[in-house]
């Protein structure tokens, strides 16, 4: 269910995936390559297939563990404000990795596991689903993060310094927990 679901009970709105880190391996890249496995070709699978596509399996991991570290945050008064629910919000095609919602603010988060630095452009696009779910935050103040494998554009951190709504975290700092 969306974080933002009033009666999630009664919802329509859910999503199912697979929590166990190891079956969504096993049914990504084993169960429909076994074929090429059982007759030793390990190496090509994990070269061809696996490596290619181990970025884009590792982003929902990735939102797991930030979601735990907003978590951390939150309860040790390290947020604005004391997260009552945090999980995801989708609506149509749009997607927040992560909303941390507490009774007078939320914070909205996307979690990008790439070696790319992270740039303007995700930020904006945070900006604009903020947009998107703001009737939904029922007057909340809004506050936005981002969550980085690597690291954040020289742009972005300027912004972040000139902003008191803008939260960065890179892999070091939520791994410190």
């Amino acid at each position: 269910m969306p974080v933002t679901e009033s009666q999630p009970h009664k919802s329509r709105r859910g999503l199912y995936r697979l929590r166990d880190h190891f079956f969504r391996f096993w049914f990504r890249f084993v169960h429909p390559n076994r074929s090429l496995l059982e007759r030793g070709g390990g190496q090509a699978a994990l070269e061809g297939l696996v490596a290619p596509q181990f970025d884009l399996f590792t982003g929902p991991v990735f939102e797991e563990v930030c979601c735990q570290f907003l978590w951390r945050l939150g309860l040790r008064g390290e947020l604005p404000f004391v997260p009552l629910r945090v999980g995801g919000w989708w609506q149509a095609n749009e997607e927040i990795d992560l909303v941390a919602v507490g009774q007078d603010a939320a914070l909205l988060a996307e979690c990008k596991w790439s070696r790319r630095p992270v740039g303007l452009d995700i930020l904006r696009d945070l900006e604009h689903k903020a947009s998107l779910a703001s009737r939904e935050m029922d007057g909340r103040s809004i506050f936005f993060g981002l969550c980085a494998r690597s690291c954040f554009t020289p742009q972005v951190e300027e912004e972040a310094a000139q902003r008191d709504d803008l939260f960065l975290f890179d892999l070091p700092r939520i791994i410190e927990g």
